[in-house]
């Protein structure tokens, strides 16, 4: 931005030292999730799942966040950014933990159901993902951090969340890349897993030493009126609008509404193939001749 000759440059309201967690949450935030992408068929399969087991675990990582997103945003607004970012890593990083303990628990069986058989370690990565969905609301409060960071900054605003939206999808094309180097070493997928940790764990300790809780936010209320804007009658707008704006009113918006169907058609194609390409390369990988000459291919649970 450009000023005026001779006037001192006005401070950012996002320096590097609170901006880089920022972008450390979104870009290890994906990271993280699209680590488990080229191996999570597999770990199913091994576990005793069958193909629509691999797209339940899956959907439970979103249905879970589905809900606990806008509680953690919620609870953000109440009782600020920087404990709810630390609450929702640690989570993350509580699930990841689970998932390598999955992995090492004796396989004891619990039951059978349409091809799949449920054990004891399929049903603990189940809550794994689930408790990384019930807590994966790190990013929309991350988000909710650099909206209040530049209240009255609609430049900065811009080019903030272009760089998130650019570390996001940096770290969701990473992430497999690097699942698929780290899983073909002796240790499989428990090397990815547990690099998806360590990074939980890294993010957790950033946010813990050098984010502080943004001024902008007042979640008891507009700060009192100065004595000068008291004489003149002035009062103090509260800090996140009126409830009309909030509630039923923005879902009844045309433009809103527009944006939610447009952002339902395009992730759900995404997770069509998401979810489909990954039974159809195991299947292909693991059976050795062509789907439509394997006689045994139609009664496979994959």
């Amino acid at each position: 931005m450009s000023g005026v000759a001779g006037a001192p440059a006005a401070a950012s309201p996002l320096p590097p030292r609170r901006f880089g967690p920022i972008l450390a949450v979104h870009f290890l935030g994906t990271l993280g999730f699209s680590l488990a992408i080229p191996f999570l068929v597999y770990i199913v399969r091994d576990l005793g799942g069958a193909s629509w087991t691999y797209g339940l675990v899956g959907a439970t990582y979103s249905a879970c966040q589905l809900v606990g997103a806008p509680l953690l945003g919620r609870w953000s607004d109440r009782a600020g950014r920087r404990p709810v970012l630390v609450a929702s890593q640690v989570g993350t990083l509580a699930a990841w933990v689970l998932f390598l303990i999955a992995l090492s628990v004796q396989r004891g069986e619990l039951g059978a159901f349409a091809g799949a058989t449920f054990t004891v370690p399929l049903v603990l990565v189940f809550v794994a993902r689930a408790l990384d969905g019930a807590t994966g609301g790190n990013i929309k409060v991350a988000n909710a951090y650099v909206a209040d960071l530049t209240r009255n900054h609609g430049e900065v605003r811009q080019l903030a969340f272009g760089r998130m939206g650019m570390a996001s999808s940096l770290g969701f094309a990473i992430g497999p890349a690097v699942a698929g180097v780290l899983g073909g070493t002796e240790w499989g997928p428990r090397l990815p897993i547990a690099l998806a940790a360590g990074l939980a764990m890294a993010t957790t300790l950033a946010i813990l030493l050098l984010l502080d809780e943004p001024a902008g936010r007042c979640p008891d209320g507009p700060p009192p009126p100065s004595s000068a804007a008291s004489g003149l009658g002035q009062q103090a707008k509260p800090c996140h609008g009126s409830a009309a704006a909030t509630g039923a009113a923005v879902w009844r918006r045309p433009s809103v509404a527009l944006a939610l169907v447009a952002t339902f058609l395009l992730l759900l194609a995404f997770n069509f193939f998401f979810a489909g390409f990954p039974v159809h390369a195991q299947r292909r990988s693991t059976a050795g001749t062509p789907r439509s000459s394997a006689p045994s291919s139609a009664s496979s649970p994959w």
